[in-house]
């Protein structure tokens, strides 16, 4: 290591090239689309949740894909969400399968169903002032990029798996 003013010294006499700026630490690239689990916007219109989610069994209060002792409500939700306008009663039958952790699924309790429009990563609105601002059908996400790198145009019932409730 060369001492600060002798490495000084050197550069200025052109002994020694100036070093390279370093850089901060490289974050991750944001995910596409397809990478965050992103669905469209259910048929009926109704934000998405596990009451209408075809992993869903009313009956039993279950979740085919999570543990089945793992007490699931309709107002939950998690990013492997796959709408269907006919839940299930009750499972026919379990195939042995490795379950999904909470934690990784993101499952989570949210009243009313999960939607862009509700999640903080959302901008849904247009307008210079809060008095002009009008709700459209659709947004951009800023937890989501294109090919090029740019937020992507998102469908305000949509959902994907970064969902992060407003707070």
């Amino acid at each position: 290591m060369i001492p600060g003013n002798l490495k000084s010294f050197l550069i200025a006499e052109g002994v020694m090239a100036e070093p390279e700026p370093t850089q901060g630490p490289a974050f991750p690239a944001l995910p596409s689309q397809a990478g965050a689990l992103y669905s469209p916007a259910n048929p009926d219109g109704v934000r998405s949740g596990c009451g209408n989610c075809v992993h869903y069994a009313y009956g039993e209060r279950s979740c085919y894909l999570h543990d089945p002792d793992l007490a699931i409500t309709p107002s939950m939700w998690c990013g492997h969400h796959v709408f269907s306008r006919r839940p299930m009663q009750a499972f026919a039958q379990r195939l042995p399968m490795q379950v999904l952790l909470p934690t990784f699924s993101g499952l989570v309790t949210v009243p009313g169903g999960v939607s862009c429009d509700h999640c903080c990563h959302y901008q849904g609105f247009v307008g210079d002032s809060p008095a002009g601002m009008q709700l459209t059908g659709t947004g951009v996400c800023l937890a989501l990029v294109n090919e090029n790198g740019q937020p992507v145009t998102v469908e305000a019932l949509a959902s994907c798996a970064r969902f992060e409730a407003i707070s």
